[in-house]
């Protein structure tokens, strides 16, 4: 079903807004896929005669709202990563309205191997819902958003021949890393505009990577840029904390009995054991390995020692999957200059329009934000502590 959805995508006429939060927009309609609409941006001309030549081009009106552009990028021979950016669309601008004055967010869906075009465009914050409703609580009123789909063979991206699959995380950084470096050569404007990478769940541990790889890329002066911090969302980063505290948070829950409860725990530490030694079977062989947590402590560490990129993260206060327990954890166990100050500082109330929607504690350029009545999916649950949450990781200097 989630196939045929995405298959006629584009040729479908959006019908009334179901949720009394949303509002019907009268001027939802299709749009042939070359319209050219108004943003202008500058590429090289490929014509040899005039190679250093900087050509006008137009952007996309796509589907929906809002000026928009897409396309494929071959980040290795015969592999084909697709993109979709979302040009800013403010319900109210001013007369000297300029995207390229907005930041730029970037997001990886997790899975691994959901699609960052489908899942969190429709389902999460995207202008449109999964029925092509219009969607307030839209992270496009505020910022220019940009989806890719990854891995290779997620989503629309593609592969010719299914040897170019990734099998490890570091392989599927180094085709993000080529496809940000492509998009930057597509668009130059947004070289100049503050940067952020958001992910979710096993999307996180992806961000992490990707993150360290293009500071220091961004360092050399091998990709010209403005990165400036991470968003992490419920991310697996240390899969065998969010194990335990799940159980605990289940029990908790009422969802398990307590003999369901000690099975859980013994199960986990089965499974620790296996990742520890790294005694696992071969069809398991990619997915533990991804799973071990030592190696992202490192490079979590590696970007709040080395770099000053702000690392925010955010978990639902409601998700079985990665518990906000288990999140503070493996959070307490950094070693970085300042950990124990991070560690003694008291968390404060997130408070949206004399609302409380949940907490947060912070200290450097490390952030832990708990959100009320999410799971999971913190976007679409909790779309007023997004907002602020996304205000605070895009406008707050760190001293």
């Amino acid at each position: 079903m989630m196939m045929i959805v995405f298959l006629t995508l584009f040729d479908c006429d959006s019908p009334a807004e179901h949720s009394k939060l949303r509002g019907v927009d009268p001027y939802l309609h299709r749009y042939p896929l070359s319209k050219q609409r108004n943003i202008k941006t500058c590429t090289k001309n490929n014509n040899n005669n005039n190679a250093n030549q900087l050509i006008v081009t137009e952007a996309k009106k796509g589907f929906g709202l809002g000026e928009q552009d897409w396309g494929h990028f071959e980040v290795r021979p015969g592999a084909h990563m697709f993109w979709w950016l979302y040009y800013v669309n403010s319900p109210v601008k001013s007369q000297d309205f300029d995207v390229f004055n907005k930041p730029l967010l970037i997001w990886l869906q997790g899975g691994p191997g959901a699609a960052s075009t489908g899942y969190g465009n429709f389902m999460e914050f995207g202008p449109l819902d999964m029925n092509f409703q219009k969607r307030n609580f839209t992270w496009v009123n505020d910022y220019n958003v940009l989806f890719i789909d990854s891995p290779v063979g997620t989503g629309f991206s593609y592969v010719e021949n299914d040897s170019l699959y990734v099998s490890n995380n570091q392989e599927m950084v180094n085709d993000l890393m080529r496809c940000i470096g492509k998009f930057f050569d597509r668009i130059p404007s947004f070289r100049n505009v503050s940067s952020y990478i958001m992910g979710e769940s096993y999307g996180g541990k992806v961000v992490v990577e990707l993150a360290h790889v293009w500071y220091k890329a961004q360092e050399r002066g091998t990709i010209i840029s403005k990165l400036q911090g991470i968003g992490l969302g419920s991310p697996w980063i240390s899969p065998i904390d969010s194990l335990y505290h799940s159980a605990e948070y289940l029990l908790n829950m009422g969802m398990i009995d307590p003999l369901d409860y000690i099975e859980i725990q013994k199960s986990t530490k089965e499974v620790e054991k296996l990742i520890n030694s790294e005694d696992w079977n071969h069809a398991f062989n990619v997915f533990l390995r991804n799973c071990a947590d030592r190696y992202l402590y490192m490079i979590v560490e590696k970007l709040l020692n080395e770099t000053n990129l702000k690392v925010y993260v955010f978990n639902g206060q409601l998700d079985p999957i990665v518990p906000t327990a288990g999140t503070l954890t493996w959070m307490e166990k950094l070693k970085w200059r300042h950990a124990e100050t991070w560690k003694s500082t008291k968390r404060d109330p997130l408070v949206v329009d004399n609302i409380l929607e949940g907490f947060i504690k912070g200290y450097g350029t490390l952030r832990l934000y708990w959100i009320s009545r999410a799971g999971h999916m913190a976007p679409p649950d909790n779309p007023f502590a997004m907002k602020a949450i996304l205000q605070d990781i895009t406008t707050t200097n760190i001293l």
